[in-house]
């Protein structure tokens, strides 16, 4: 089975059988690079509005114009010298999947914990374990920062630190929409949709 294959066998899972050859095109090409622009994804795909909205509403690429953390303000034009990016945590789980078949969650992130040059990885890798077992995440796909602190504590890990590597990630981002709740996290889709 070709990488393209092994690929696409995953994200058949998630997503329409008639958007995943054009979905899987992209993000192999996007996996590579890091960035990619709306000329270079209208080369691949015709009228890439539809696949680029199903891309940056499941958090897998987003535009740069906007240089914000938080997701939900990244603001999506779908027109020429529109560039977007991908998270780093998406970015090692498809080239990981491509190669291997498997959806590797925690090899993913573990491979951005060492492409930054963090020594702590074994206490990352059970926080990240921790928050997307958490019940907050399977009920509402959100962590608060509380719990992030409460977890970090218990691994005498600076919450500062884990969040700024989560945020940096690609794994967390801050929602901000809704003030009644306070601050939270919203979790990359890709983390909870496709665990298997």
């Amino acid at each position: 089975m070709n990488s393209r294959d092994k690929l696409k066998d995953i994200l058949k899972k998630k997503f329409a059988k008639e958007k995943i050859e054009k979905l899987v095109d992209l993000l192999l090409i996007v996996a590579e690079k890091g960035k990619i622009s709306y000329e270079e994804i209208k080369a691949i795909i015709k009228q890439p509005e539809e696949m680029l909205l199903i891309a940056c509403s499941e958090r897998i690429l987003l535009p740069t114009a906007t240089r914000t953390l938080a997701w939900e303000e990244r603001t999506l034009t779908l027109k020429p010298g529109e560039e977007y990016e991908m998270p780093h945590i998406t970015r090692n789980l498809i080239l990981i999947a491509s190669k291997t078949g498997e959806w590797m969650l925690e090899k993913a992130f573990e491979n951005y914990l060492r492409e930054i040059g963090e020594k702590e990885i074994k206490a990352f890798l059970k926080i990240f374990k921790r928050i997307l077992n958490s019940k907050m995440v399977a009920e509402r796909k959100v962590i608060s920062p509380e719990l992030i602190r409460a977890y970090s504590e218990e691994l005498n890990l600076d919450s500062s630190k884990v969040i700024a590597i989560l945020k940096g990630g690609g794994i967390i981002s801050p929602k901000l929409r809704n003030p009644t709740r306070g601050l939270e996290y919203e979790i990359n889709p890709l983390l909870i949709q496709l665990k298997i």
